[in-house]
């Protein structure tokens, strides 16, 4: 693992593990007393101590200033997170917020000790009794079937957001280091061994991005949803979205693998190269996002394409990618919206809601656009001439025998009388 991969492995651990532990990147020079209780999968694995509250918010400033110096976030942000890491650490405890009834408190809210989400972004989609996972011990999810099985209970359950996510943290924390022994024993997950568990962390199955994507997800619905909502916000939402689908079902593979009778072993195997496809996923899209560029009508976020026709954002079909050739993106939402715009009116006209263009139409389209003779021979080779109602190839011996597609506007004119 070279010195760039564990930079990029650091990045994406959640904050409060970068602030909190000392962390050394687990590999080959460690010696084999680590390998055997630790495992021999080194990426993106480090040995953790615990740091002192009075480094560990010097550190917790420190990563914040120089986030904000590499343009990772902001001014405002890197202030609040520095003088949130500050009183949390240094400053007097709370009563009203550290005493007997925090755990509930903070189940109530959904934020547990670390500031961390109890129930991720992607469960608080789920109904309040199915917010569970892998790591749901089997007594929490009874607890939740429990209350869920009279009228009175799930209402006062379903009001109070007692979800089994939310049962589990509750319990765990007032158990203390008993619950960290016997609680994941009752669940299906592939648990590491208790020392691996308090001395090291894992960047693959702890990681920020994922939790950040639904977040941002969950953001890009509601401004969506707006009735201001911009191209950028109506975008972003198509884009995540589409992408969320795809990590769904890779989480969904992830919780089959985690609930198989697979041995422990295999599922720890499974189950992180799954997290890890879904963390680059994510990752990927998040980047994506920040290098988006809309042109006139049209957006290529990754190998996601979209153009606009009729004011709404469409997602380009792998039929339409491939049919694209050297055409641009943007020429080619400029001519689907002036199809669909000619269309629109022919209905108008026709008083026909299922009236469409006919082939001759299409072509005058192509005749009286001011498309290069480039773009204007791509859209006709590869969009009108292969759907011809005659199945016309005149054009194409044409073109082979000129050698050239600068005959498309003689044979528009020719073709549109």
């Amino acid at each position: 693992m070279s010195g760039s991969d564990d930079e990029e492995y650091y990045k994406d651990l959640p904050d409060y593990i970068k602030d909190n532990y000392y962390l050394f990147p687990y590999d080959k020079e460690l010696p084999m007393v680590f390998e055997k209780i630790l495992g021999k999968n080194y990426d993106g694995k480090f040995i953790r101590i615990p740091k002192g509250r009075v480094v560990a918010t010097l550190g917790t400033i420190g990563r914040n200033f120089t986030e904000f110096a590499q343009g990772e976030q902001d001014l405002l942000e890197t202030v609040e997170k520095s003088v949130g890491g500050m009183i949390d650490n240094l400053g007097p405890n709370n009563p009203l917020k550290d005493n007997l009834v925090s755990p509930i408190v903070q189940a109530k809210n959904n934020k547990a000790w670390h500031g961390g989400e109890i129930e991720s972004t992607r469960l608080q989609k789920k109904p309040i009794a199915e917010r569970t996972d892998e790591k749901t011990d089997e007594l929490s999810n009874k607890i939740s079937d429990v209350l869920q099985s009279n009228d009175i209970t799930k209402y006062i359950a379903d009001k109070l957001g007692i979800s089994p996510k939310k049962i589990n943290y509750v319990i765990d924390q007032y158990s203390g280091g008993v619950g960290d022994v016997l609680l994941p024993i009752m669940t299906p997950y592939a648990e590491n061994n208790i020392f691996s568990d308090k001395f090291t962390t894992d960047s693959v199955l702890k990681n920020k991005n994922v939790e950040v994507f639904y977040t941002e997800l969950q953001n890009a619905e509601l401004l969506n949803n707006s009735e201001f909502a911009s191209d950028t916000d109506k975008i972003t939402y198509k884009y995540l979205n589409s992408v969320s689908k795809e990590v769904g079902e890779l989480f969904a593979k992830k919780r089959e693998v985690q609930n198989s009778i697979l041995p422990d072993n295999n599922k720890k195997e499974q189950s992180r190269e799954l997290q890890a496809e879904i963390n680059k996923k994510v990752k990927t899209a998040l980047k994506n996002l920040e290098n988006m560029q809309i042109n006139h009508n049209s957006v290529s976020l990754g190998s996601d394409k979209f153009y606009k026709v009729d004011g709404e954002w469409k997602t380009m079909s792998d039929d339409e990618k491939e049919k694209l050739g050297n055409l641009s993106l943007d020429t080619y939402g400029d001519y689907k919206n002036k199809t669909q715009e000619a269309t629109n009116k022919k209905r108008i006209e026709t008083g026909k809601e299922e009236a469409n263009l006919n082939d001759i139409e299409k072509m005058k389209i192509l005749q009286i656009s001011k498309y290069s003779t480039k773009e204007k021979d791509e859209l006709y080779s590869n969009y009108i001439m292969k759907d011809l109602e005659d199945k016309d190839t005149t054009y194409e011996k044409l073109r082979k025998y000129y050698k050239s597609e600068k005959i498309i506007d003689q044979y528009l004119d020719y073709k549109v009388k």
